[in-house]
């Protein structure tokens, strides 16, 4: 009997011990993909904004549980930017407070484009701006300490998550003078993160045909007309990884 017990014990440990690895593998890897899908735009925005894109990719994944949040998912708020007067869609869920208003975006690279104004127009985190950029130690007790998130563990998991996923790498990258293939945000001529609302398509000849905004690429229209990209660059022959701007058809 008793040896009966040990081998279930045994078994049991092994199954249970192997799920746990797979799931911890799975997430490892999940989070491997959202930092390749993100990684180009936080450095990006650490050229444009002074925002180390270690810090910017760890609080990504901290809040938006690497995309997979109802709020990431729902509202493609990938840093849990509250409304605070913002006027354009929002999402409510449970927060800190039952029902609080979250702010909503079209696309999640307007979360991210919001997430650095936000950072950048608001006084309490102004004295970030004067940190080592390369000092994501620092950035991380700054930003808890103007009051980002109330977690008194907000620092340490940021620091956790910089470390466990190298992120300080792009930081170096960055400093080292390495620039994204990518467009500039600053220079898009919109106010960066609104929910703008579906564009009505127009007809030439009864060709269906809208106007791009600056900025946009054909993986975001193609996201807001519920269309596939793939359609955009073959019928308007356009090579992968076009950038549209203002006013083109």
């Amino acid at each position: 009997m008793k040896k009966y017990f040990f081998c279930f014990f045994v078994c049991y440990f092994f199954i249970m011990s192997s799920a746990f690895l797979q799931k911890n593998n799975d997430a490892t890897n999940n989070v491997a993909i959202y930092i390749e899908t993100y990684k180009n735009v936080a450095m990006q925005h650490m050229t444009e904004y002074g925002i180390p894109a270690s810090i910017k990719l760890a609080q990504a994944i901290l809040e938006s549980g690497y995309g997979t949040s109802n709020l990431a998912r729902h509202a493609n708020n990938h840093f849990g930017i509250k409304c605070h007067g913002w006027e354009y869609a929002t999402y409510y869920q449970d927060d800190d407070e039952k029902d609080e208003c979250f702010r909503s975006y079209h696309h999640p690279v307007y979360s991210f484009i919001d997430h650095s104004e936000f950072l950048t127009t608001r006084g309490r985190y102004s004295f970030l701006f004067e940190l080592d950029p390369l000092d994501y130690v620092s950035w991380a007790n700054g930003l808890s300490k103007a009051g980002y998130a109330t977690n008194p563990d907000y620092p340490k998991l940021l620091i956790n998550l910089i470390k466990r996923h190298d992120l300080h790498r792009f930081d170096l990258m960055v400093m080292d003078g390495y620039e994204p293939d990518i467009k500039p945000s600053k220079t898009t001529g919109f106010r960066a993160g609104p929910n703008f609302q579906k564009r009505k398509a127009e007809y030439n000849n009864r060709i269906k045909y809208i106007y791009a905004r600056e900025g946009e690429t054909p993986e975001m229209i193609a996201a807001e007309m519920e269309i596939w990209a793939s359609q955009i660059y073959r019928y308007n022959e356009i090579e992968e990884g076009t950038v549209f701007n203002r006013g083109d058809i």
